[in-house]
C-alpha cells in the first residue's frame, strides 16, 4: 500500500528569519485592528474595490460565516444610495 505524503506547512522563510512587514501590510492589519469586519464591509465598496475587499475578507475573516452576507448587504446599500444621489442630483439639473 502506498503512503500519502501530506504537505508540510513548514514555513517558506528560512530558520530564523523573521517574515518582512511592509507598509501595506501594517495599513491592513492597523486597519484589521481598529475597524475590524465592520469597518472592511463599509470601506470595501466605496473606497476599495469589491474584488480586493472580498480577498482580504477571505483572508482575514474565511471562518466568520456573515463575511460573504455582510459584504453583500453592504454593497447592495452602497449601490441603492448611490443610485438614488445619482437620480436627485439629475432630476435637480432640469
Amino acid at each position: 500500500m502506498e503512503s500519502v505524503r501530506r504537505r508540510s506547512r513548514v514555513s517558506s522563510f528560512p530558520e530564523g528569519q523573521p517574515k518582512i512587514f511592509t507598509r501595506k501590510n501594517r495599513r491592513i492589519v492597523k486597519f484589521k485592528g481598529s475597524f475590524g469586519l465592520i469597518g472592511l464591509v463599509i470601506v470595501t465598496p466605496a473606497i476599495l474595490s469589491i474584488p480586493i475587499g472580498c480577498v482580504v475578507a477571505a483572508k482575514f475573516y474565511r471562518h466568520n460565516r456573515y463575511t460573504y452576507p455582510m459584504l453583500l448587504v453592504s454593497t447592495f446599500i452602497w449601490s441603492l444610495g448611490l443610485s438614488v444621489v445619482v437620480y436627485y442630483i439629475k432630476s435637480n439639473m432640469n
